[in-house]
């Protein structure tokens, strides 16, 4: 056998290790699955409970951004920013940008992407705020 060839298998070799032990490494479930689902839905529920007399009483979590626009009307501010899912490479999911509508003396709406191809947002949180500027 060729010095190349043998220079090739080894390569190969240790790749195909280096990705079995990985796999091994992150197959683990159990408990600590079990913490991240309630981690998420813990995240799912506002921060502060919205008063009923606040505009964002009228916005419920899953409408998007045109249903919110048509509701309160235009944020005041707006702020769109990257989740560290936007870097992850042959990621194709959604969550991958967010934006938070601020409307002064009222709170802030945090929407994200369900998609990475769709230009529609959605509510996933309020963060009601009298001192918002």
């Amino acid at each position: 056998m060729g010095k190349r060839l043998q220079g090739f298998l080894m390569i190969g070799l240790i790749a195909g290790l280096t990705f079995a032990i990985g796999g091994c490494a992150s197959s683990g479930g159990g408990e600590a699955s079990n913490g991240k689902a309630a981690a998420a839905k813990e995240a799912a529920k506002p921060a502060m409970p919205v008063p009923a007399n606040s505009r964002l009483a009228k916005i419920k979590i899953g409408m998007t951004d045109e249903e919110v626009r048509q509701t309160i009307g235009n944020p005041d501010h707006i702020r769109v920013y990257p989740t560290g899912k936007n870097w992850i490479p042959f990621y194709f999911g959604g969550d991958t940008m967010h934006a938070d509508w601020s409307y002064s003396k009222v709170g802030k709406v945090v929407l994200n992407n369900p998609s990475r191809w769709s230009r529609s947002m959605k509510v996933i949180e309020l963060r009601p705020d009298t001192d918002e500027p």
